[in-house]
Parts: C-alpha cells; structure tokens; sequence
C-alpha cells in the first residue's frame, strides 16, 4: 500500500470532548471484522467436532483482529471461546476480594501482577489454582517492560480462593468451566505532588519561567541545577520538546523513566503519560515510525488496562494508529486512531481525526 506521512503539532490535552464518537467508517471495519472472524472461529470450531459441552475448551485461536474488534465494538478486554459459543452463558462473579498486598513489595514500592488459573466448579467455587505467570514493574508507566517474578504469587492464591461465581451454563445447567485465568494487579499509592530532594526554589523559578513560555530561562535554570533531583532533567526534557530538539528530549526523558525505576521514585502517573506522549510525538517528528511500533508491545496492556486517563492519551493513540498504517499496519493503524476518535477533546480535534480517517478509509 502506498504510506501516508502525516505531520501533526502536539498539544496535551485533559478533557474529554463529550460529544466525542469513534468514526463511524472505523466502526464499521471493525464491526465487519468481528462478524468474519467470528464466522472463521466458529467454522473452525466445526471441524474440530468436539462435544458441544467441551468446546469452550477448543484449540480454535482467537486473532488479534477479532480481540481488536471485540474490544472497540463490546468493550471486551478479554474475549475467549466461551463469549462466542451460543450453547454457553459464561460464569459471573459474584464477589471479589481484593489480594493482600506483599509486605516487603510494598516496603520496597514495587508493583505488578500475577495471572492465576483456576477452576470453577458447578457451585461457584474457585479450585486447581495455578500461577501461570507473575511479573514486577511500574503499573502507571505505558512504556514499562515487566519482569518475571514470583513476588505476588502466594498472595494472588490467596484471593483467588475467596472467589465466588455464579457459574457457567450449558443449555442452561450448570457446569465446572476449567483454567478460567484471572489477573491481580498490585498498585502503590501515587504522589500528588513533586518531591525534591534539593532545589525546590530553583525548581518552582525553572516552572514560572515555562508557564511564561521563556523556554531560554528556563533551560538555563534546569541545566545550573540538572544534578539537584531527576526532575529537573524531566523538565528539561519538556523543554527541549517544546524547542522541537526531539532528538534530545527523547534520550532525556528515557533518562528520567530509568532513573526513577533505579531509584525507585514514587512518581504520579501524570509524568509517566505526559513522558510518554511527548515521546511518541517527537519519534513521530523524527519519522521514526518503527520505533514507535516497537513501543507499542509495552503500551497496549497499558492502555487496555486502565483508561483513567484516556484524554490524555487521545493524541498519543493517533500518532500510534499512524505510525502503524506508515508501516503498512492498517489492522493496527485503525484500532489506534479509533481509540483516538471516541476520546477526542474538541471538537476541532474530532473534525481533524476524522479527516485523516477518510484519507485512509479506501485501505479500511
């Protein structure tokens, strides 16, 4: 297909518009989407010809298309077998606990997740639990590459035990669903505000000078005092960003993320989707697309995960669907820029989404 460059100027942004819709021209790709690969899965699970009862447990692969489309038509963050079958009605939760938080991970301020699978017999209740997979890493930056380990392992038992569900039906009776997975995620409290370990005056000078847009004071002011605290060399990675020297604002905001993971900083996740984003648009106005694909294998758990701060990220989810469809991804182009779309933050930056989206929407 023939690339299409696009050249954009960033602007953070914190509301949502609230008359914001994803693109009617996505939606329907993906809603055709779905119905084929439905189509496709259900074919498969025919020739598979397992007994009705046991086709939740199918070897049938569900695509990354289809997950795409579930997620941006149902809001399914999790599709498997049984959301598909008709003969199935899936297993409810009814009450949730919430796991022990790890004393020496929280001592230490160290987040994560573990994936436990487990049972669920005709009663509701959880059984056979096994720990699939655990890892360790910061929970609230989109650009965290998780480590295996074993840390949240017992406490992620412990509460998988006190589930209950309402369970599973087949043609209306109940039934024991096997190896259902369930992800417990573990998360410190977050810091309002900025803590320095030296140089708060200096600091508050260096943010007055940029909320004049005196860019040139204020980089005098971050590099006198850059060793003071890792903040400062955050706010000189702004600054440079805003002076459109991307190259290096690039390599000093991944030297703020590294620092803080080093050192363990408690940092509100602001700065990490603010980090983020800056960089996403500076390799955008670098044309390095492949880099921002690269990326993406990190973010997507994120931006699936939590949608707290989704306006925030409506700009980053456009530079990312383009960057895909640069490196002719158009299954992965189109799903970004639909997140874009139905989290636009005006109306100007709705209009303007869907200008680009009729640009490409003859590849759709």
């Amino acid at each position: 297909m023939k690339h299409t460059k696009l050249c954009i100027i960033f602007i953070i942004l914190f509301s949502t518009y609230s008359e914001a819709e994803a693109n009617p021209n996505l939606l329907n790709y993906f809603e055709k989407a779905y119905q084929n690969e439905k189509n496709n899965f259900l074919r498969c699970v025919e020739i598979e010809n397992l007994p009705p009862i046991e086709q939740i447990y199918t070897k049938c692969k569900i695509t990354d298309i289809f997950s795409d489309a579930a997620y941006i038509i149902y809001d399914n963050r999790n599709l498997n077998p049984e959301d598909i079958l008709n003969k199935v009605q899936k297993f409810k939760a009814i009450k949730k606990t919430a796991p022990a938080y790890p004393k020496n991970m929280q001592k230490r301020g160290q987040m994560g997740y573990a994936i436990v699978k487990f049972d669920i017999n005709k009663l509701g209740i959880t059984e056979n639990f096994e720990v699939v997979d655990g890892f360790c890493g910061n929970i609230y930056n989109p650009m965290t590459e998780f480590k295996k380990c074993r840390s949240f392992n017992l406490s992620s038992i412990n509460a998988a035990k006190k589930l209950t569900y309402s369970p599973s039906l087949f043609n209306g009776l109940p039934i024991k669903h096997k190896e259902v997975l369930h992800r417990f995620t573990y998360v410190m409290a977050q810091e309002k505000n900025v803590v320095l370990k030296k140089g708060a005056r200096e600091y508050n000078k260096l943010i007055k000078a940029m909320v004049r847009n005196d860019y040139e004071n204020a980089l005098v002011i971050a590099n006198k005092y850059i060793n003071y605290d890792i903040f400062f060399t955050y706010q000189k990675a702004v600054i440079k960003f805003y002076m459109k020297e991307y190259a290096e604002s690039i390599d000093l905001f991944n030297e703020f993320s590294d620092t803080i993971t080093k050192e363990g900083r408690e940092v509100n996740e602001e700065y990490h989707l603010k980090s983020f984003s800056m960089i996403v648009v500076a390799l955008f106005n670098l044309s390095r697309f492949q880099n921002i694909v690269d990326i993406e294998k990190n973010y997507r758990p994120y931006v699936i995960e939590r949608n707290k701060y989704e306006s925030l990220l409506s700009m980053s989810n456009f530079y990312i669907g383009a960057s895909f469809i640069n490196t002719g991804n158009v299954q992965k182009g189109a799903f970004y820029m639909t997140l874009a779309s139905r989290t636009a933050s005006s109306k100007a930056q709705s209009d303007y989404f869907d200008a680009y989206i009729d640009r490409i929407s003859n590849y759709l």
